[in-house]
């Protein structure tokens, strides 16, 4: 099936400034994670995923099209107007005001963070850019306890630290793309060292990851830099989705469950610096 271009935002938020979410319990990190349960039946039934959606046409008129599409959509699924441009017309996102706000700023507040295709075997792919969205400023701070669903689409909202949400796989399902970024974000346990340019990369490279069964019932998701990601046509043998073989590893070892996986763990060793 021919692929769908799509953006998402990955937006974080002093833990100070989310009193009653679960980001606000003990953690290690001093950040929260937006995070939404999409409604049983779409794509990503009952998964918890970053907001985002389809980049439209409308959304094509601005300099960066999937920072106009993340913006827009985390306000149309949760209520969240993450931006301080005057984007509003009677309670609803302008598109026209929206597209004059990327001319002046074309990120829109945000930072490239990584791009995620769906595996050839699915059937709906999309093309995903994530981006990355570091609330500092009082104004939208205060903006984060006025969410109001897009119940269609989602069922619930909630701020978690990265910690906390790599704890819960044992329980929460959560697919590749979202457990990858997690554990990249895991790395940093202040906020304001996500703030600073660069650390999180911010490749444009897609990342296609290669899903493979192994004998004992996990799964292997193999990424781009792994030894074993070239061999994956038809098949990847089953002696190269364990980890005793010789070669750089990158690769998410999971558990298969209903709306994603469990029990994730990332393995990366001896990668290019470029990965």
């Amino acid at each position: 099936m021919a692929l769908r271009a799509a953006a998402s935002l990955v937006v974080t938020a002093p833990r100070a400034a989310l009193r009653g979410r679960a980001a606000s319990q003990a953690s290690a990190f001093d950040y929260g994670v937006l995070m939404v349960r999409r409604r049983s039946g779409g794509a990503f039934g009952s998964a918890w995923v970053f907001p985002g959606g389809v980049i439209e046409p409308a959304d094509r008129l601005c300099p960066h099209p999937p920072s106009a599409c993340a913006i827009r959509e985390t306000f149309e699924e949760t209520g969240l107007l993450l931006t301080d441009a005057p984007v509003l017309s009677a309670g609803r996102l302008d598109p026209q005001r929206l597209q004059e706000a990327a001319q002046r700023s074309p990120l829109l507040g945000t930072q490239p963070l990584a791009r995620w295709v769906t595996p050839r075997a699915q059937r709906k792919r999309f093309d995903t850019c994530f981006l990355l969205l570091n609330l500092t400023d009082q104004l939208l701070l205060d903006r984060l306890h006025a969410e109001q669903l897009q119940t269609s689409e989602v069922v619930e909202l909630d701020w978690f630290a990265p910690d906390q949400l790599l704890l819960a796989n044992r329980m929460l399902p959560l697919y590749p793309p979202q457990l990858h970024l997690l554990f990249q974000l895991a790395r940093f346990s202040k906020q304001s060292e996500l703030c600073e340019a660069g650390r999180l990369g911010g490749c444009w490279d897609a990342v296609e990851p290669v899903l493979a069964c192994r004998d004992d019932g996990k799964v292997v998701a193999l990424l781009p830099g792994d030894y074993a990601y070239s061999l994956a046509q038809p098949q990847v043998p089953q002696q190269h989705l364990y980890r005793d073989k010789p070669g750089p590893l990158h690769r998410l070892e999971m558990t298969p469950a209903a709306g994603g996986f469990l029990d994730a763990q990332l393995f990366q060793s001896n990668l290019s610096s470029r990965l």
